[in-house]
């Protein structure tokens, strides 16, 4: 990580956000120990290739879910964009995240939110990075998702993704 990254480390934001579940809503912390541990993984599955990023590089998260992820790479110094469509099956996303954008507007680190899904994408060579860490199975359409998320890259740019399935 480079030195001006360090003191945002993923496990100090988590440390800043868990309270809040702890303390107002104490019955979705074992789904954020949950994402948060997905978040730790994300961040460290993407390290290398942020790692070549310049500051500020455009960012596209491609399913950002509880958007612990997204608001840390805010805290990296990424313009980051978070695509997540909370569909069926994901409420207990919207709680989440709620509690998560309080915690990241007070940090001053909140995303860009696209509430769509990966296959209604329309940016056009706008990213520098597209991601994704266990989305890939939840689409519809996955060369659709393809196509939309590698149309929105710039030239060199790649999207990298992961599934457990």
């Amino acid at each position: 990580m480079h030195d001006g990254r360090k003191a945002f480390a993923i496990e100090g934001w988590l440390a800043i956000v868990r309270p809040e579940f702890v303390n107002i809503a104490p019955e979705l912390l074992p789904l954020f120990d949950t994402y948060a541990a997905e978040a730790l993984f994300g961040r460290r599955y993407i390290d290398s290739d942020l790692e070549r990023l310049r500051p500020g590089a455009k960012v596209l998260e491609v399913g950002a879910g509880s958007l612990l992820l997204s608001c840390q790479l805010m805290r990296e110094g990424f313009e980051v964009t978070a695509l997540e469509p909370t569909g069926e099956g994901f409420s207990h996303f919207d709680q989440m995240r709620q509690m998560v954008l309080n915690k990241a507007r007070s940090q001053v680190c909140c995303p860009t939110i696209l509430e769509l899904p990966a296959e209604s994408l329309a940016a056009v060579n706008c990213f520098d990075y597209a991601f994704s860490v266990n989305v890939m199975e939840h689409v519809d359409d996955v060369a659709r998702v393809l196509g939309t998320v590698g149309r929105s890259l710039t030239v060199g740019a790649i999207y990298r993704f992961t599934c457990p399935n």
